[in-house]
């Protein structure tokens, strides 16, 4: 049913649609969903592996930019598996509360940028200056080409941002 839903709206706005968004906040051009299921913490990882992806790689393949919400450390078992669905394009990396914030899961974003995958991470769950963040992220991990950084930032601080994107060539 979200499919034929997702299809119709497709067609009705095909010629106005400048591209796609969720509720991640990542722009594509193409269609992109982020895709999720919190219930996956508390199951095994073949139980993972028998429910949960077969239904997943198979919406991924529809999509032309899917990520995968992956909620906590309850959801790390599931990692290898999603990094092994060839249409899951990135990871979105919420470490949940009480967990150390995104800082401290350099094993994590290197397991996913040796897959090929993109990382997406909230400066607004690290406890320093957000601006600091990817270089700490550039020390831990040796690159930060696959990352997607949501930084929360107001107009004041709009020098700065600009001058974080010129250091990583992003601008």
């Amino acid at each position: 049913m979200w499919w034929q839903f997702f299809q119709q709206f497709n067609q009705i706005l095909s010629r106005v649609n400048p591209g796609y968004s969720s509720w991640a906040p990542i722009f594509s051009e193409k269609s992109s969903y982020m895709l999720q299921c919190d219930f996956s913490y508390m199951i095994s990882p073949q139980m993972f592996d028998t429910f949960v992806l077969p239904e997943l790689s198979e919406t991924a393949k529809r999509l032309d930019n899917a990520f995968y919400h992956l909620d906590g450390a309850g959801q790390l078992p599931h990692l290898d598996s999603l990094l092994a669905c060839k249409d899951i394009k990135g990871i979105q990396w919420v470490p949940g509360d009480g967990a150390p914030d995104v800082s401290n899961w350099a094993d994590i974003y290197r397991k996913i940028n040796k897959a090929g995958k993109l990382t997406q991470i909230f400066s607004s769950q690290y406890q320093g200056d957000p601006f600091e963040l990817p270089d700490i992220l550039m020390d831990q991990v040796g690159s930060i080409n696959n990352l997607v950084y949501m930084i929360d930032a107001d107009i004041s601080q709009m020098k700065k941002a600009i001058e974080l994107l010129k250091k990583y060539r992003v601008i």
